[in-house]
């Protein structure tokens, strides 16, 4: 081998590793963050790729040319992505179906729990409400969510309807929220007894007013 043949040997590798290291801190960050962004490339003197603020977090859309497209040509040519590579794809791509079945098969394997799933789906769709991939992941992942003594609708509720107020003709939100309520029906005790107690307040109120107001 020539010493130049070496030499760019030895730039792939140190550069796979700069990207391997730039992929796991992105993840890191999809874990603990609440939202990001892609900020648009701009040349100049100073150039953060990735930058924090509070609970948020950006990456500059150079970061896609060179881990983005790596990443994902290993994904379509092994068939397989590890976890933080995962996070990375579709952070770029949430309507990669192919990585989300990917993560499906790491939650059923125990590798990933659902509440991380579940709030990297948040992280997604506060992104990209309109992207239909990421909701159904979410739903899917609520079947191992519904049936727990921890589970709280409101606050499920409460997401929905950010995401509606994003764009309020978002039918698949809807379509959610409306299954949502008739898996919680069907699987929770606990909130077919809170619902029937709020529906009765409700119709005290409607039917009886005085008296629901002389209770409250």
């Amino acid at each position: 081998m020539s010493l130049q043949a070496i030499f760019s040997l030895r730039q792939l590798r140190r550069q796979t590793l700069m990207d391997t290291d730039i992929v796991q801190f992105i993840a890191k960050l999809a874990r603990m963050k609440t939202e990001y962004d892609i900020i648009p490339h701009v040349d100049s003197g100073k150039h953060d790729l990735i930058q924090e603020v509070d609970e948020s977090f950006g990456i500059c859309s150079c970061v896609a040319s060179f881990c983005w497209k790596l990443s994902y040509a290993k994904l379509m040519f092994e068939g397989n992505v590890a976890i933080d590579v995962s996070y990375f794809l579709l952070l770029f791509a949430p309507a990669c179906l192919v990585v989300w079945n990917r993560r499906k098969s790491l939650v059923e394997s125990g590798s990933l729990s659902p509440l991380e799933e579940l709030a990297f789906t948040g992280l997604i769709l506060r992104r990209h409400p309109r992207v239909t991939e990421p909701l159904q992941q979410r739903q899917w992942i609520m079947q191992y969510l519904i049936s727990s003594e921890t589970f709280d609708l409101s606050t499920e509720l409460d997401f929905c309807e950010l995401l509606a107020d994003k764009h309020r003709c978002n039918y698949a939100v809807w379509d959610y929220r409306r299954w949502l309520f008739k898996e919680c029906l069907a699987r929770s005790p606990t909130v077919r007894t809170n619902l029937r107690s709020f529906m009765r307040l409700i119709l005290l109120a409607l039917y009886y007013p005085s008296n629901y107001d002389r209770v409250s």
